[in-house]
């Protein structure tokens, strides 16, 4: 908000005529413009980095300065609508930005030169959000200073999910529901990521259960390994099925 009050205000003065802000990822199509009014859209970006490169980021200083490429993530279907209900119809484009310099720098605004779209259709996108939970959890177990306050957050919302959510609804959804809409490959890569995810569950419980000092500490452990042992069931009986 005070971004987009700060650019009204600027450019107010320096444009003739009506300012607009527009305050969304989609793309603009400039048919739908009014060419009597000035259009300034603005985004919220985050630091994209590859995988080679946060092996050698590793803190996060390191990730926090000498930046040049930034990404944004734009939901959409193919009927149009930005989400959906179902994780097996829900499209992601990635933009890539990156700036003529590195952040940060003198100026606070940098030219973009260089623009990359990427698309990953729904079963490439929960590939990567898989991936993204399992790193997340081996982030949490592996710290330094490991704490449970942060650390029973992403643990029970990993394998004590009380809606149909996360991981265990990814493998419903693409071997049970609609296996037979998705390459075999990719779907293998899937059940890898979610083997993966499983693994690092089972060293964060164990994790957990080091850091217990309290009853209530140790009846989240016993609700821990519940879910899991569930999760995990529940994960095998749905890859059997799909092999059979």
């Amino acid at each position: 908000v005070e971004i987009k009050e700060r650019l009204e205000k600027l450019y107010s003065t320096k444009l003739q005529g009506e300012l607009k802000i527009i305050v969304h990822s989609n793309e603009v199509d400039p048919k739908e413009l009014d060419p009597k009014v000035s259009y300034i859209q603005i985004t919220s970006v985050e630091p994209y980095f590859d995988p080679k490169e946060l092996i050698e980021r590793t803190t996060d200083f390191q990730q926090k300065i000498n930046i040049k490429r930034f990404i944004f993530v734009t939901p959409f279907t193919k009927t149009g609508k930005a989400r959906t209900e179902s994780v097996a119809d829900q499209y992601i484009r990635k933009t890539i930005l990156t700036t003529e310099r590195h952040f940060p720098y003198i100026r606070l605004r940098l030219r973009v030169h260089e623009k990359q779209l990427v698309e990953l259709n729904p079963l490439q996108h929960t590939i990567e959000e898989v991936k993204k939970q399992t790193a997340k959890i081996l982030q949490e177990s592996s710290s330094q200073n490991p704490s449970l306050k942060t650390l029973q957050p992403v643990l029970s919302g990993s394998v004590c999910l009380q809606v149909q959510a996360g991981p265990l609804e990814y493998s419903k959804v693409f071997f049970i529901d609609r296996s037979a809409e998705w390459d075999k490959e990719q779907l293998n890569e899937l059940r890898n990521a979610l083997v993966d995810f499983l693994e690092a569950c089972q060293v964060g419980i164990d994790k957990h259960e080091s850091l217990c000092e309290s009853e209530h500490d140790s009846a989240f452990q016993s609700s821990l390994e519940g879910g899991f042992r569930s999760t995990k069931e529940k994960m095998d009986s749905h890859w059997a099925e799909y092999s059979a």
